[in-house]
């Protein structure tokens, strides 16, 4: 199969291979979350070009992060489903914004009040046990 290959041309596939196989690793390496199991998580799920996700975002920003809510630890973070498309697809997201609290037990609770932060904090306080 590559007996018609000269050896410079072996080494570019084989450079090449390696640069995708890093990439590939890259590119799942940073986009997998990494939050503890026995952790809630609150998300944001949006899309740059959603309007409602521009009027949303700067109230849900300032709780980005690591919570204390009722004693335990909530991660707060902002998805973007244009470049985690499989992770909103996990959730259901049909969309923007969409706002899912996942529960350390595994159950998910989707936020649908008002879009403010103080609105925000006070799901999270009845919701998170």
């Amino acid at each position: 199969m590559f007996d018609n290959l000269d050896k410079k041309t072996l080494m570019y596939i084989g450079i090449g291979v390696v640069v995708f196989i890093i990439l590939a690793y890259t590119i799942y390496y940073f986009t997998r979350e990494k939050y503890s199991e026995s952790d809630c998580i609150f998300r944001m799920f949006y899309v740059d070009w959603c309007g409602y996700c521009k009027q949303a975002k700067p109230h849900f920003e300032p709780m980005l992060g690591t919570a204390k809510i009722n004693n335990r630890p909530v991660q707060i973070v902002m998805v973007n489903a244009d470049e985690q498309p499989q992770l909103a697809q996990q959730f259901g997201v049909r969309g923007f914004p969409t706002f899912v609290l996942t529960k350390s037990n595994g159950e998910s609770v989707n936020y649908n009040g008002e879009r403010l932060t103080p609105a925000f904090r006070a799901f999270l306080e009845e919701n998170v046990q």
